[in-house]
C-alpha cells in the first residue's frame, strides 16, 4: 500500500507524527525562536527501500511491513531555496549526525528535488565534539 507524505504549514502543532515528547519540545522551541523560517514541513517522511520480509514475523506486522521497514526523517522542511532534512535528538551524538547525513542522501536520491538538500541535527545541547564532527561531515547543527 503506497504512502503519501502530507505537508504541514510550518508552525506549532498539538503533536507531531513520530516525534517523542523530548523531540517535540525541542522542535516547539525551535519554531518559537524561528517564526516564518520555513514554508512547509513534512513529519515522519519515509525514505529508502522496503526491507525483505521475514516469513516468521507475526501476521499483524507482516501486513504493515511496507510501512514499518522504511527509514523515517523526523522533519523535512522547505524554505524558498533549500530543503532541510532535520534529525531531532536531545543531547545529540554521532548517531544523530549519521542519521541526518544518511536521510539527506536518501531524500536526494528518492525525491530528486530541484532545491539543495541540507542535513541538519537539531538538539538542545551541542557539544564541542558534536560540532567538530558535524562540520567535518557537512551536517549543520542547530540548537533550540
Amino acid at each position: 500500500m503506497p504512502h503519501v507524505e502530507i505537508p504541514y504549514p510550518y508552525g506549532k502543532l498539538g503533536s507531531y507524527p513520530h516525534l517523542g515528547p523530548q523531540d517535540a519540545a525541542i522542535w516547539d522551541r525551535f519554531i518559537a525562536n524561528n517564526p516564518g523560517k520555513f514554508i512547509r514541513c513534512w513529519y515522519d517522511f519515509r525514505v529508502g527501500d522496503e526491507d525483505a520480509i521475514d516469513a516468521n514475523i507475526p501476521q499483524a506486522v507482516a501486513q504493515n511491513w511496507w510501512d514499518l521497514s522504511y527509514w523515517r526523517i523526523d522533519v523535512a522542511a522547505e524554505d524558498r531555496e533549500k530543503i532541510y532534512i532535520i534529525e531531532i535528538k536531545p543531547r545529540a551524538n554521532a548517531k544523530a549526525i549519521g542519521q541526518a547525513d544518511a536521510y539527506a542522501a536518501l531524500y536526494e536520491e528518492d525525491e530528486k528535488p530541484a532545491k539543495q538538500v541540507v542535513a541538519v541535527v537539531l538538539t538542545d545541547i551541542a557539544t564541542p565534539t558534536l560540532l567538530r564532527v558535524a562540520k567535518n561531515r557537512g551536517v549543520e547543527v542547530w540548537t533550540s
